[in-house]
């Protein structure tokens, strides 16, 4: 009855709502629809994870946004004047992303403590022992130490090839040392605890299995989850995650079944104060681990994303909700690309008081990963026989697509889940002009010295300009004679266009945001028509023609210019339709796409997956291939992440270019 009673409220409420949009302006109804939209739980105003990019309209400080502070922060600047014009402004002074007060906050909370870690591996088990439990938790505290800026004092790391005894992950210990480091955390003070081990489950009571545990005499020797909790929940700090890396294998021990999950073992943990906690799958699958690496998959995607690959929006801290989406979306591609019939999916179990995300480590970068994976990894760049970067891409599971609530999205942008697999390079930048004359003797560009828009570039080097004026054909032909040269083919390495798939996951670099820099984008930030403003965005003059490639910063994964300069052919024939899963019910925002993607394994598990969801290359036939990313010549909308255009194959115009992928042969160069 209660239910009832609150959806009449609310159909009550929307109508209202729809007499009150009827009145107003244009603008204060879509601010208004947008409002209805972000408030997933209907409460009247926006927190918690709702608040996302809204934190800095929180005017009064509660950690909430009414209706009324939304509409009357949320306006277009008609006062704003246009920034000054200055078509060479060097590079340092663009702005990848703008500085917000969620930034700001962020920042005080690791300014205000610091970071404490306790990392426990076990291999040694008498019954089924483990092979990279000791190493796992060795890469979290050299990672959380070296790349994240923890004490070395306040790191205790607990193994089974630990000489000290004292550091032996023997039940007495756990318990003793355990407590000891939490007596000292400080009240501002952020605490990660990571297991890497076997656990079970008895009787629906969750266990850590010590290095001296006994299946005979399982209750006795394991360590009861519940005692764990009861020390972080009296610990004083502000931010503590707890992960649980405790099914790598299967079989029994005496009386008691290992290989029990960790969203199992820890489900004590949904009553946890001021936590969250991660497991390194589902209760009813098994952790893999890297033949190559040594590693576990979940504990790989970690450190990586701890070292700053979880940092998309590159504000230069990781956070506990942006860690969760990293391993979220990786760790399932790595366990398919090691065995296509293998399902893993990271588990996130939200305390009862966290409200929102919170902090977890600055950002050092410089500095070389502390993963002793062999060959390229995701975020190295080589460079091929043309000088032409190419940066090694991560694997992911990723929705493309519009959220429901984005700013001027368009009809056929409908979300769609899609899994990569492939080992792929990416070049940094679109084409040059002097890298496709160097391939197809010829520069077909119209803003060249020798083009017809030569007096608009006059004075100015135009090597580094993206080449333009390629058909969808040129391009493809530049692909295979760029693969044909003798030492491209002695390095193995294949050229083609992006999938339209690839390309929007490359250029969100696992924002879910209408660009990759954020909400809005503004002409510091890229080469669009950037007078047009789009949504909040400040007016700026725009440059009117293309520029030098790497003109702005990068994305989170290295690549520049996926938004504006000129627009790029994907392989894809067009369809209104995106190839890849459906998302069923059409997501309004971020939480809903986290929502599918945490039951993406379960589907994939099933088997009710599309084939197509599985690297998708678009439509099998078709009159029109996709075009993506927008151009100077567009506005911010056009070159929204999920923004698609569709032209002729023969089509050739100034606004229009590529860049390519390449397909690594040797798979451990």
């Amino acid at each position: 009855m209660k239910s009832l009673i609150t959806r009449l409220a609310h159909t009550f409420k929307t109508i209202a709502i729809a007499v009150s949009l009827t009145s107003s302006s244009n603008a204060q109804s879509n601010d208004l629809q947008r409002f209805i939209q972000q408030d997933t739980n209907e409460d009247g105003f926006l927190s918690g994870s709702e608040i996302g990019p809204f934190l800095k309209l929180d005017v009064d400080g509660n950690g909430r946004v009414t209706r009324q502070e939304f509409l009357e922060s949320i306006v277009t600047p008609k006062e704003n004047v246009p920034a000054k014009k200055d078509p060479n402004l060097p590079l340092t002074n663009h702005a990848a992303r703008l500085t917000t007060d969620w930034d700001r906050s962020l920042r005080k909370q690791m300014e205000a403590g610091s970071g404490w870690a306790i990392s426990i591996g076990v291999d040694g088990y008498a019954t089924l022992p483990l092979k990279c439990c000791v190493a796992d938790a060795q890469l979290i505290a050299e990672t959380l130490q070296q790349r994240c800026g923890f004490p070395p004092d306040q790191i205790l790391l607990l193994t089974d090839k630990e000489p000290d005894q004292r550091c032996r992950p023997t039940k007495v210990n756990l318990k003793s040392r355990i407590s000891e480091m939490l007596k000292r955390v400080q009240p501002n003070d952020t605490v990660v605890v990571s297991f890497a081990g076997h656990g079970i489950l008895l009787k629906d009571t969750g266990y850590l299995c010590p290095l001296d545990f006994d299946g005979d005499a399982a209750v006795a020797s394991g360590w009861e989850i519940d005692e764990l909790r009861v020390l972080l929940q009296n610990c004083r700090a502000a931010r503590k995650l707890l992960i649980l890396d405790s099914c790598h294998s299967g079989g029994s021990s005496g009386k008691a079944a290992f290989g029990s999950s960790g969203m199992q073992v820890g489900s004590a943990f949904k009553l946890a104060q001021g936590q969250i906690t991660f497991s390194s799958c589902r209760a009813d699958e098994q952790a893999l681990e890297s033949r190559e690496e040594k590693h576990g998959l979940f504990t790989l995607s970690f450190a990586r994303g701890m070292e700053g690959s979880a940092d998309f929006d590159q504000n230069g801290i990781v956070d506990s909700d942006e860690i969760y989406r990293h391993v979220l979306t990786e760790v399932p591609a790595m366990s398919r690309e090691q065995d296509v019939t293998h399902h893993q999916t990271p588990v996130r179990i939200i305390g009862q008081d966290v409200v929102g995300v919170f902090a977890l480590a600055p950002v050092r970068t410089g500095l070389p990963s502390t993963s002793n994976r062999k060959g390229l990894k995701p975020g190295d760049v080589v460079t091929n026989s043309l000088g032409m970067p190419l940066v090694m891409l991560p694997k992911g599971v990723t929705v493309k697509g519009s959220p429901l609530s984005e700013y001027k999205r368009a009809t056929d942008e409908d979300a769609r889940g899609v899994m990569l697999t492939k080992r792929l390079l990416m070049s940094t930048h679109e084409v040059t002009q002097r890298e496709y004359q160097s391939v197809m003797s010829v520069n077909p560009s119209y803003y060249a010295i020798e083009g017809k828009g030569a007096s608009e570039v006059n004075g100015l080097t135009t090597d580094r300009f993206p080449v333009e004026q390629v058909s969808w054909s040129d391009a493809v032909e530049f692909c295979a004679r760029l693969t044909a040269l003798s030492k491209e083919q002695q390095s193995g390495r294949v050229y083609r266009l992006p999938t339209e798939s690839e390309w929007e996951f490359a250029c969100r670099a696992n924002s879910m945001t209408a660009f990759n820099v954020g909400e809005v984008i503004e002409g510091n930030q890229a080469n669009f028509k950037s007078e047009t403003v789009y949504w909040y965005s400040k007016p700026f003059d725009s440059l009117g023609r293309s520029r030098t490639i790497g003109s702005y910063p990068p994305n989170a994964f290295g690549l520049c210019d996926m938004h504006g300069n000129v627009a790029e052919w994907c392989s894809d024939f067009y369809d209104p339709i995106h190839m890849g899963e459906s998302t069923g019910a059409r997501p309004r925002n971020l939480e809903d796409v986290l929502h599918w993607l945490e039951d993406f394994g379960v589907k994939a598990q099933d088997g009710y997956l599309m084939k197509d969801t599985f690297n998708p290359i678009g439509p099998r036939e078709g009159t029109v291939r996709v075009v993506r990313g927008g151009s100077f010549n567009t506005d911010g909308a056009q070159v929204r992440s999920a923004a698609r255009r569709q032209q002729k194959p023969t089509y050739k115009h100034r606004t229009i270019g590529f860049r390519v992928v390449c397909e690594h042969r040797l798979a451990t160069e």
